[in-house]
């Protein structure tokens, strides 16, 4: 639960948050929120090494929370296309299909 337990506490909310694969639940209490929270991931190329450890369903948890409860805004920040690090890049309703892509390149003097 340690990614799931890091965003809950960058968005101020004290929960509980088991140490399993069961741990994307707890991000339901992001759900009674006022107002959305904004988040940025940063080195988001990283989760490239962890899709196993929450599969699908942190993805799903996230598009839940940006797209139907508007209770997420996120900025992704990654050295590899974040379309590509992410599951089910090729449906329509899944977080990548959601993303809008700002590509920054390095100015060369």
């Amino acid at each position: 639960g340690g990614f799931v337990a890091e965003i809950l506490r960058a968005c101020g909310c004290a929960a509980d948050v088991p140490n399993s694969a069961r741990s994307v639940s707890a991000l339901g209490a992001l759900k009674s929120a006022a107002q959305p929270h904004f988040l940025a991931f940063t080195h988001f190329d990283n989760v490239r090494g962890r899709r196993k450890t929450y599969g699908s369903d942190l993805f799903k948890a996230l598009r839940y929370l940006v797209a139907d409860e508007r209770k997420l805004v996120l900025l992704v920040e990654s050295r590899a296309p974040a379309r590509e690090l992410l599951p089910g890049k090729d449906d329509a309703s899944s977080l990548a299909a959601l993303l809008q892509v700002v590509e920054l390149r390095q100015i060369k003097a």
